[in-house]
Parts: C-alpha cells; structure tokens; sequence
C-alpha cells in the first residue's frame, strides 16, 4: 500500500538528510508525472529551455551543470501564472530568462508557502528557492552553484534578442 502524501511529507520533515536522500528513488514517479499532461506550449518552453542550457550556457561555461529538473519546475511555475496558460511557448522561454535574470529574488515554492513560513524547512531566508512540488525537503535550487553565471547569461541573451543584431528575434523594450 502507498503512504499518503501528507504522511509522507511528515516523515521527510523529521528525517536526516541522508534519510531524505534515500526517499528521493520512491519520488521519481511522482516528478516525471509532473510534465506528462502538461500542454504541448509547456512542454516545447522547457526543450526550448533546456537548448539554451547547452547550446549556450554551456558554450559560455563548459563545465557548468544545471539539472532538468530545475529547468522544467522553472517552466511550471512560469506556466502557473494565470496570464501564462495563454502565452506561446516563446513567451513563456522569454519570461523563464527573466525569472533566471533575476535568480536573487527567484522563490517557488507551490503549497508549501505556510511550511517555508513556519521555518519547519530551515530555508526561510534562502535564495533562490525552488521547491520540490512533492518534496519540500527538497529545495532543488541547491542543485546549480552558479547562479550569478546563468542570471549574467540569461541577462546577456535578453538584451541580445532585444538588440537590432538579432535576427531571428526582436524584442520590444521592457
């Protein structure tokens, strides 16, 4: 039989990080199932996402590693916006570059808002925080180290796709 969620929940808050790391394989199924009915526009934002990563963030920083996962809870949360379920997947990519612009004030953190609140997380006064929607243990923005390099490219690809050498692209002002 399957532990409910909320007993679960308990179970990775008074767990030791080790303990926590051990539940992470049982979640699995959970995460991959976040994406699986997402609409076609979301799920083409985050193949799009993931390009930048290697065809140009890499080319900036070879050796810098950004998980999928982060990228495409990234893209759900920019989707979760009520103005967001309407917008073309471009538009979506373009707001995700925003979003990693500004990584200092980025928090996500789904309906765990009241346990990050509460300090029962240990991670109020952390960022960025990406959360985990089926773990709030788990703040996946520990994942990447170099937030300040992927906030400067993100910064540099935006004023690129604004610029007038762009010519796939061009955006109006902000």
């Amino acid at each position: 039989s399957q532990l409910p969620h909320g007993d679960l929940v308990e179970i990775l808050l008074r767990a030791s990080p080790h303990k926590r790391a051990l539940w992470n394989a049982s979640l699995v199924e959970n995460h991959v199932s976040l994406l699986k009915d997402q609409p076609e526009a979301i799920k083409n934002a985050v193949r799009l996402l993931k390009w930048w990563r290697n065809q140009v963030l890499h080319r900036c920083f070879a050796s810098l590693k950004m998980c999928s996962f982060l990228l495409e809870l990234l893209v759900l949360d920019a989707a979760n916006g009520s103005a967001a379920q309407e917008l073309e997947f471009f538009d979506l990519f373009l707001q995700l570059l925003r979003s990693l612009a500004g990584w200092r004030t980025l928090r996500v953190v789904w309906s765990w808002g009241d346990l990050l609140g509460s300090g029962r997380l240990r991670i109020r006064d952390t960022c960025p925080v990406v959360l985990d929607p089926v773990n709030p243990t788990n703040n996946v923005a520990r994942s990447l180290t170099e937030w300040q390099k992927v906030g400067d490219v993100a910064r540099k690809t935006l004023e690129y796709l604004r610029s007038s050498d762009s010519e796939v692209h061009s955006l109006p002002p902000e």
